[in-house]
């Protein structure tokens, strides 16, 4: 009998785990810029008819940039990331949005479940980037890596909001 209820609590753990996935599926962006290579792995949320920034993800608060796991960024050289220096190494990446603008962090706690703040005290980088309004609205959140000789670009894609932070080999 208590064999029955374990499979049974795994059962419904496993299909709640597997539907929570399915609603912001994981999604990974790779770039190669010369001798750099910058990886993106995030979580990617749907908008379903709900208003997202300053509602959905409120304003002025810390956002993990996805859903589920946290956003990690990983560079394979030392970058200028918004034109300040960021390290070789894997970080996460986290917003804290507003209406005009950004701030963009990277944080080198690693390994804790994206829905926890980071310890602030770990943040290598804090930038402020501007937001944009865009015509065309973007169903799932996305994030694209571009390239441009030797700049890269991340780009956040949500609602009607768009953000472009500027990656460079240092």
């Amino acid at each position: 009998r208590s064999l029955s209820i374990c499979l049974l609590a795994f059962v419904v753990c496993s299909t709640v785990t597997t539907n929570a996935q399915a609603k912001s599926p994981s999604g990974k962006v790779q770039v190669s810029s010369n001798d750099l290579e910058v990886t993106v792995n995030y979580s990617r949320p749907y908008k379903k008819g709900r208003k997202i920034f300053g509602g959905l993800v409120p304003f002025e608060t810390y956002w993990r940039t996805g859903a589920n796991l946290a956003t990690e960024i990983t560079f394979s050289k030392d970058v200028l990331f918004n034109g300040k220096l960021v390290k070789k190494g894997r970080y996460r990446l986290y917003s804290i949005p507003s209406k005009k603008t950004w701030t963009i962090a990277l944080n080198s706690e690693l390994g804790k479940k994206g829905f926890y703040e980071p310890n602030y005290d770990l943040d290598v980088l804090r930038t402020k980037v501007k937001s944009k309004s865009t015509k065309k609205e973007t169903e799932q959140f996305t994030i694209d890596l571009s390239t441009r000789g030797k700049k890269v670009s991340l780009t956040l894609n949500w609602d009607t909001t768009k953000v472009i932070v500027p990656i460079r080999e240092k």
